[in-house]
């Protein structure tokens, strides 16, 4: 698609179908049950019940449980394309979605189809409209049920935010890991690392081994404590013992199973951070029951072959090099900022930014200017207006640099970085929905499977 091409219209109105071919949307969650509160309401009461009265589809199938601050959705597509490679039918629950809610649910490494989900809406859609439950919820609960009706062999659940009290934490999983825990979600989980890490070892249950790449000291005594008290056994992996090399294919790294042997892989997901999440998905398929556990060979290929859009995605749009990342917090940033400095762009870079108001922007705003020329601030519309920020308070909090800039639309936001990249490296950054909304516009494809 031609930069100059780009339409008025977000997410909510995508380009000119004459100029991009896009997929259905699909049914949104509100056209499967209406009106739904949308606050975050941490709890489990509700689907507890919900789930109880329409026969606990969560429990008709084996699950793997995955937590942490960033990087458990890279881990959850990791293991899903990596079951999937070994014949599995395999369920991947994730959130949010970039471009649209089937996103969320996918079989075999697609959305399913829209026909399923309203078939699997109707029947928890009373139960979900009598118990007031939240957006989340009712998503996880049709989630949950859609693999009972396609009799999924595994589902691998990521939590939405922290853990204990989310509301994926009602599954009963043969696995459980914590990919890494940093500060983020704050007015939930707590100001210090301590009360993060015991909110999100909330996920470990008894008898469960708990598999984690967390590297913060005082987060991983917590754990190993929780597990000691709960009776999990506790599986750290310890991150210096992966072996990476970056190259232009992706990333390659080695990885020692638990028998002792190593498995090299050529990950296409760039960067260190992707190197972890992929030793922790293969730990996690490593360990599976015997009836589940992949062959050697598929946990190569199903690695090999992983596709997971919006994580450091590099597209040619009109001559001019896009990098799509949800670098959502200030750990995400620097992950985003380590891998870029590896990368052979085509300069000048210029960035396109879209932060949540309850982000640390202040933080998260100047890192990014060590890195582009000149920032594109916008919001998206896409995005909860609740939790927007206003790109103009933003630039006058940090001085109002020349370099800054401000755009309303999204649309806007894109056309004014093409213009200031004259043909570089354009990135695109800041809250899924920023990244959704431009991937919209732009005509580019949010299915994992290719």
């Amino acid at each position: 698609m031609s930069p100059n091409s780009i339409d008025e219209g977000e997410g909510e109105a995508p380009p000119d179908s004459a100029t991009v071919e896009l997929p259905s949307d699909g049914p949104e969650l509100e056209d499967l049950f209406g009106p739904l509160p949308v606050a975050m309401e941490l709890g489990l009461h509700r689907i507890e019940a919900v789930l109880s009265a329409v026969g606990s589809p969560q429990c008709s199938y084996p699950s793997v449980h995955i937590a942490g601050t960033n990087g458990k959705g890279s881990t959850a597509a990791i293991l899903s394309s990596v079951m999937r490679a070994d014949g599995r039918n395999v369920g991947l629950y994730t959130s949010p979605h970039l471009r649209r809610f089937p996103e969320r649910i996918r079989v075999d490494g697609r959305p399913v189809p829209d026909a399923l989900l309203r078939s699997a809406a109707t029947v928890v859609e009373s139960e979900v409209r009598d118990s007031g439950a939240t957006y989340f919820e009712a998503a996880t609960i049709l989630a949950f049920e859609v693999f009972r009706q396609l009799e999924v062999d595994l589902a691998i659940v990521e939590v939405g935010l922290g853990g204990r009290l989310d509301a994926t934490n009602v599954v009963a999983p043969v696995l459980t890991a914590i990919t890494n825990i940093h500060r983020d979600h704050t007015e939930f989980l707590g100001e210090e690392i301590r009360d993060i890490a015991t909110e999100k070892g909330g996920i470990i249950k008894e008898g469960v081994p708990l598999l984690t790449t967390v590297d913060n000291s005082e987060a991983l005594a917590v754990l190993q404590e929780l597990c000691r008290e709960i009776g999990a056994p506790f599986v750290p992996i310890d991150p210096r013992s992966i072996r990476t090399t970056d190259g232009p294919d992706g990333t390659r790294l080695s990885v020692a199973l638990s028998d002792g042997g190593l498995v090299g892989i050529r990950l296409p997901l760039a960067g260190a951070h992707q190197a972890r999440n992929a030793a922790l998905a293969l730990r996690l398929a490593d360990m599976l029951p015997n009836d589940l556990r992949p062959t050697s060979d598929a946990a190569v290929r199903g690695c090999e072959s992983v596709r997971w859009p919006g994580r450091l995605q590099v597209e040619d749009v009109g001559g001019t090099t896009c990098v799509l990342d949800t670098a959502h917090n200030p750990a995400g940033v620097q992950a985003l900022l380590l891998t870029l400095a590896e990368m052979d762009l085509p300069q000048p870079v210029v960035a396109v930014v879209g932060i949540l108001a309850d982000k640390d922007w202040a933080s998260m705003v100047p890192e990014l200017f060590e890195f582009a020329s000149a920032i594109v601030l916008t919001t998206p519309r896409s995005g909860p207006e609740a939790r927007s920020w206003d790109p103009m308070i933003v630039s006058r909090a940090l001085g109002s640099p020349p370099q800054l800039h401000s755009e309303g639309l999204v649309a806007d936001a894109l056309r004014r970085g093409f213009q200031l990249a004259q043909g570089g490296t354009l990135l695109i950054t800041g809250s899924t929905y920023t990244v959704g909304s431009a991937m919209s516009i732009l005509g580019i494809d949010a299915d994992e499977a290719g």
